[in-house]
């Protein structure tokens, strides 16, 4: 995440890890609704030594919701980081759902992804982009990280992150902060940038709301996020 001068899809975002430098955090959980029905839980674990950081997530639907769409996720991200951004070398992740599973490892080098390696093998689509061109993505876990926590002296909004999930690009903007409290509110935006079917494009930007508390240390950690979907409003909120 970089300075201005990641609410995005389940699979991706979607965006309070308070990692010690040479020290391992727990899991954090956050629960996910939509539309006033608790949807299910995402968990994060974060390992950060020095400057090179690994982590891992798994998103899960759970609930009455579930029963209508199942859908899980697994995944890795290792990568190094820096005052305001953290930059992956490699990412896999294993989704399913009632129709499919998919296989996905990409990997990084500098600020661009480099290879992107599917199993089964992404159908060709008229609009797909290509990695290569993808500068300046990360890939979803890292762009969560980097919105989740901010290091000790800096505001949490007021940045901008492009993302990459090895087939779109998805755009999250952090707006100005505004004091609510002891909280910060960042007014955001999301945005699909690249590789959606046309009729999705017709509607590309999703405002959304996130609140960050204070973290014990200094800096900001994410507290919880809110915004309207086609399907009603969607919330993610630490357990």
């Amino acid at each position: 995440m970089r300075n201005c001068s990641g609410w995005v899809s389940a699979a991706t975002l979607a965006t309070a890890i308070a990692v010690a430098s040479t020290a391992t955090a727990a899991p954090r959980i956050y629960d996910m609704y939509l539309g006033g029905f608790w949807l299910g839980e995402l968990q994060v674990q974060a390992e950060r030594e020095g400057q090179r950081y690994r982590a891992s997530a798994t998103l899960g639907t759970r609930g009455v919701l579930a029963l209508f769409y199942g859908f899980a996720m697994d995944a890795k991200a290792v990568g190094r980081v820096g005052r305001h951004t953290w930059r992956p070398k490699r990412f896999v992740a294993q989704t399913r759902d009632s129709r499919r599973a998919q296989a996905l490892a990409m990997r990084f080098n500098g600020h661009r992804p480099v290879s992107v390696k599917a199993t089964p093998p992404f159908k060709p689509k008229p609009w797909q982009v290509e990695p290569a061109e993808q500068r300046g993505a990360t890939d979803p876990l890292s762009a969560f990280l980097a919105a989740a926590m901010t290091a000790p002296g800096t505001e949490p909004c007021g940045r901008e992150a492009d993302v990459f999930d090895g087939r779109r690009r998805h755009g999250v903007m952090l707006h100005a902060a505004e004091p609510e409290g002891t909280l910060r509110r960042c007014e955001a935006l999301y945005r699909r940038v690249a590789g959606f079917k046309p009729k999705m494009m017709k509607k590309p930007d999703f405002p959304f709301t996130v609140w960050y508390a204070p973290r014990h240390g200094g800096g900001w950690a994410f507290l919880r996020a809110m915004g309207e979907t086609p399907f009603g409003t969607a919330v993610l909120r630490r357990r």
